[in-house]
């Protein structure tokens, strides 16, 4: 294996180990805010987390999109 190749895999799996302990701390803090609140508090939670995820959709206005479609016409 060339090492470009091994800094890929490297790379890959440092990102793949980062997403796995995202998910697993984001489950133990959902399950903690269950544990706490309740099933009604987490119905409360969820609202919230929707009309967080609705006002940072409509706030962005496709900036990511945007910024991508700038880089990519560069040349």
């Amino acid at each position: 294996m060339t090492q470009g190749y091994r800094q890929i895999v490297k790379s890959t799996g440092l990102v793949g180990v980062g997403q796995i302990l995202a998910i697993l701390i984001n489950v133990v803090r959902v399950k903690v805010l269950a544990v706490l609140v309740g099933t009604a508090g987490m119905g409360v939670a969820g609202l919230y987390l929707s009309a967080i995820d609705v006002l940072s959709i409509a706030s962005g206005m496709g900036i990511g999109v945007a910024g991508v479609r700038y880089i990519a016409s560069a040349k």
